[in-house]
């Protein structure tokens, strides 16, 4: 198994389909929000041409489907749990939300807007929980 570093992309064009009883390895790719997506059966093109030359001959096998680690609903409440903890935090200190607000209005960001947040939870569970 290799863990990639944090927003480290998997290449799928840079390995070789293999299975996992011929060699192939695992890599779990961890994104900038946390999300983790599994590759398993891959070995790098370089590893591949060493087990065929090896006699370790690579089979091509179907790929199984990928599916998101987390439902829709369950995705929405990470989001709004997660931005919650951010804003009590920023609360919590300030002065580095006031430095935010500077460094945002200096450098003139897009993302620079003074609205209310129109998130929603989508259902009424998760908007309890975020009320809590």
């Amino acid at each position: 198994m290799i863990v990639l570093e944090p927003g480290q992309h998997f290449h799928s064009w840079d390995h070789e389909k293999m299975p996992k009883q011929k060699g192939g390895k695992v890599f779990i790719a961890v994104s900038y929000r946390g999300e983790v997506e599994c590759h398993e059966g891959w070995l790098s093109c370089k590893e591949a041409r060493r087990a065929r030359a090896n006699g370790e001959g690579a089979e091509e096998t179907a790929a199984k489907p990928s599916r998101p680690e987390l439902t829709g609903p369950m995705q929405n409440y990470v989001d709004l749990h997660r931005h919650a903890a951010v804003r009590l935090g920023l609360l919590d200190h300030p002065g580095a939300a006031l430095r935010l607000m500077v460094a945002h209005a200096i450098a003139g960001s897009g993302l620079w807007q003074v609205r209310r947040e129109p998130q929603r939870a989508c259902s009424e569970i998760v908007a309890a929980s975020l009320a809590a």
